[in-house]
Order: structure tokens, then C-alpha cells, then sequence
């Protein structure tokens, strides 16, 4: 919640991931595993749940869970070294995984944007069944009009669609496919979010045509963002620019 809080009034949209805990409540946290950016390994009634995965783990459990210290001792984009990001009191960098109803009544309480998108965890949960416990939240939250709601997992697109077709909807990339508008098309995405090293400047032009909006990651070099902008895109996923 501290970098939430931090981005107030410094981008358009804060882009977030969601998962499931064990007992089904969304929650707020980038990797499928605990142990990069929390304290889990300090916690002995918990080592027999390597590698600590989210969906093992109830609410209660993972609210024990410290997230925010690791990022002020690891420094990982240098922003504390450079003056940019102040280091606060040690009791202040401690942060817990917040739930989906807490950052979305975070966001209609500062009007703020948020790009959620929903990590792949049909191993585990039905998509129909992943995408219900999701919506029920964001209705609950009445932030639809908020939201822009993306996924690896092609098959969560039109599903999203169907339980709120006003919601825009876009599918991540990392690697390139054929056919790529007529997949979108398919799926019933409103946009295309790919990873800078499969994007040209044809992609933009042929997909934005077509009236797809599309926003790139992650590019955190000011020239790239410059060149991306002139291609046509609507928007980048940034760190720290």
C-alpha cells in the first residue's frame, strides 16, 4: 500500500496482480511465490510450505507476512541511493499483502485507475470459479469504472467480458503468435499489452487500425519511451520513470 500511495498523482494507472489465497480472497502481490519479497522463511510452522506458494496459504497467514522491508534493504532500482525514494523508519517499512477490496477502495477513495492483472491459476481454480471471486469484489466495491482488467491466460479474456462487458479488457504477451488481431478478436480484448521485445512499429499501426489500444513492457529508458510514444502507443508500464 506504501507504493500505491506513492504513485498518487505520478502516472495514469497503477498496474497490479492478483491471486487467490487458499481460502479464495483475492489479494495484491506480483509473484507466485513468498519468498522474494516477504519474511516467510523466518517462519518455522511454515517451512514444510516450500516454495511458500500464495494459493497454499489462507488470508490470515499471509497477513503476517512482512512484504515491504526487503524492497528498502535490496534497493532493487537504486532509488534510495539516488535520493528518489526516502528511506522511512524501520517500523514504517513494514508491509502487509493487501486483499483486492482494500486497494480498490484505496483506489475509489483517491480516484485513482488500476490495471489488475489476474495471475494465471487454473492449476488450481476453475477460470469461471477464479474470475467470480474477483468480480464479486469489484462489484462489491462498485469500481468497475476504475478498472482495465488483464491476463496471460487467454481464456480469462472473454470470460471477463461476459460477467461485465464494460470493463476494457487486454491480453499480455511475452512471445509473438500469429493471427495476433484476429486472436483479440476472438477473445474479445479491447487491447494488446506485449513486451517490448516483441513490439514494431507495424504491430502498432495494423493493431491500432483496427481500434485496439495498446501499452507496452516494461520500459524504464526515457529514449525508449520516446520511441514507443512516436509508434503509437497509448501507454508504457514503467518502474521508475
Amino acid at each position: 500500500m506504501a507504493a500505491f500511495q506513492g504513485a498518487i498523482r505520478k502516472c495514469d494507472f497503477i498496474e497490479m496482480d492478483v491471486w487467490l489465497t487458499k481460502d479464495k480472497i483475492p489479494v495484491v502481490l506480483h509473484d507466485e511465490t513468498l519468498e522474494r519479497t516477504s519474511d516467510v522463511k523466518a517462519f518455522k510452522e511454515f517451512e514444510d510450505r516450500a516454495p511458500w506458494r500464495v494459493e497454499d496459504f489462507t488470508l490470515k497467514e499471509l497477513k503476517r507476512l512482512d512484504v515491504g522491508s526487503w524492497f528498502y534493504e535490496k534497493d532493487p532500482f537504486g532509488l534510495i541511493r539516488k535520493g528518489r525514494v526516502i528511506l522511512p523508519p524501520k517500523h514504517e517499512r513494514i508491509q502487509k499483502i493487501p486483499t483486492l477490496e482494500e486497494v480498490l477502495l484505496f483506489s475509489k477513495k483517491h480516484s485513482l485507475f488500476f490495471n489488475i492483472e489476474i495471475k494465471d491459476m487454473h492449476h488450481y481454480i476453475s477460470d469461471e470459479n477464479a474470475l467470480e471471486e474477483i468480480f464479486y469484489i469489484i462489484k462489491k466495491t462498485q469500481t468497475a469504472s476504475n478498472l482495465l482488467l488483464s491476463s496471460f491466460h487467454r481464456d480469462y479474456l472473454p470470460i471477463c467480458k461476459r460477467l461485465d462487458p464494460h470493463i476494457p479488457t487486454a491480453l499480455l504477451q511475452r512471445y509473438r503468435i500469429h493471427n495476433l488481431t484476429q486472436l483479440l478478436k476472438r477473445i474479445k480484448a479491447d487491447g494488446w499489452h506485449p513486451s517490448k521485445n516483441i513490439l514494431d512499429s507495424n504491430a502498432v499501426r495494423t493493431l491500432k487500425r483496427e481500434g485496439f489500444f495498446i501499452n507496452v513492457f516494461v520500459v524504464n529508458d526515457p529514449k525508449e519511451k520516446n520511441k514507443f510514444f512516436e509508434w503509437g502507443v497509448n501507454g508504457i508500464f514503467t518502474d521508475l520513470l
